[in-house]
């Protein structure tokens, strides 16, 4: 029985080399797709526990006191409303509904780390953020105070279907965790960056956010101009 030549087997280890260049790109797709799936049943459920939290406290989520005291608070709703997930105790990171899978790296002050929201004891191990920045008060970049809805009641939000409840808590800058970019020029707060948001009728999708370019400015400072689909305040 005749064996394989060497010239054979270039050729067909070539084949397979070309074979699997164009398989990466689609499996990645599957995956990137399956991570962005699960975020939005894990926002979908997310809400669900907001809202029951909710019915129970005067239709309204308020932001706790210590918020203002602490290096970051988008995640202190967690505490809050997790026990309508059937979460108690310490926070963790087996607390998984509240982690999207997605969420391998972020963005501060101190630029790139290669570490998720949701491995953060800073953070309660969540990715995702409740639309409560209201609390903060009066933007300085617009005289106008930040939009949100800590403290309103859910039933008077006259665009339910297109204001926030819970977010990735990187569409507050925004930046993507489905779609990541790194720019050339450092800045990682992207125009039309897409990410995860539910809303307070109860429905999740994926969605563009607006950034104005603007210093010191992020997407949570604002609602968007006509064309998003999507509104931080509730009035």
């Amino acid at each position: 029985m005749r064996g394989f030549t060497l010239v054979e087997l270039l050729v067909v280890t070539a084949i397979l080399a070309v074979l699997a260049a164009l398989l990466l790109p689609v499996l990645s797709r599957g995956k990137a797709g399956a991570r962005r799936t699960a975020c939005l049943n894990n926002l979908k459920q997310v809400n669900l526990t907001v809202r029951m939290y909710a019915e129970d406290h005067g239709d309204a989520i308020a932001m706790p006191a210590i918020a203002r005291a602490a290096p970051y608070d988008y995640h202190l709703f967690k505490e809050q409303v997790k026990c309508y997930a059937g979460l108690r105790g310490k926070a963790s990171v087996t607390e998984k509904v509240f982690a999207c899978p997605a969420d391998k790296f972020f963005y501060s002050s101190g630029g790139y780390h290669s570490q998720g929201l949701c491995e953060q004891v800073a953070t309660d191990f969540t990715s995702y953020a409740f639309n409560g920045l209201n609390y903060r008060g009066t933007n300085t970049e617009t005289g106008r105070p930040f939009p949100g809805i800590a403290g309103k009641p859910l039933a008077s939000i006259r665009e339910p279907a297109r204001t926030v409840l819970v977010g990735e808590a990187a569409a507050l800058t925004p930046y993507s965790w489905h779609h990541p970019q790194k720019r050339e020029d450092g800045e990682y707060r992207l125009r039309d960056s897409r990410n995860v948001l539910s809303f307070v009728d109860g429905h999740a999708s994926e969605t563009p956010l607006f950034w104005s370019g603007t210093a010191n400015s992020e997407a949570w400072h604002y609602d968007p101009p006509g064309g998003y689909n999507y509104k931080w305040s509730g009035d």
